[in-house]
């Protein structure tokens, strides 16, 4: 699942991915349909470590250092994150079914405007064959 949310904090928009299994690099690629070494390559690499590497995983923080404080994973969303309630129920009710919930701060232009959902819905959720 990824949804797109909007960051009061910084007037822009932002994804929320869940991901019932975790991805690896060389898969990303593969489904990017990209060679590894190319620029499209690196792009593709690039926008991976910015997913996987530096996004934070709400998931994985909220296990291991806020459930005490904040008991329920839509109040740790709602007060830490400042995501709206809808937002944060629906991905309390994801919860249980997600490896990792990743919030990931967009780095590039080209995932503006419902393209980059749609691309990082073809990458991370490919249509079963």
């Amino acid at each position: 699942m990824i949804k797109v949310v909007f960051s009061s904090a910084d007037q822009r928009e932002h994804y929320i991915v869940s991901l019932r299994t975790s991805i690896s690099e060389s898969t990303f690629i593969e489904r990017a349909g990209v060679l590894a070494n190319s620029y499209a390559g690196r792009l593709v690499s690039r926008l991976y470590e910015g997913l996987f590497l530096t996004s934070l995983d709400l998931k994985r923080d909220f296990d291991k250092y806020y459930s005490v404080e904040y008991g329920r994973f839509a109040t740790y969303l709602r007060k830490r994150h400042l995501f709206h309630h809808d937002d944060a129920s629906e991905f309390e009710q994801e919860y249980s079914k997600s490896e990792s919930i990743i919030y990931y701060k967009r780095a590039y232009s080209f995932l503006e405007d419902g393209v980059g959902e749609n691309l990082l819905k073809s990458l991370l959720e490919p249509e079963e064959e």
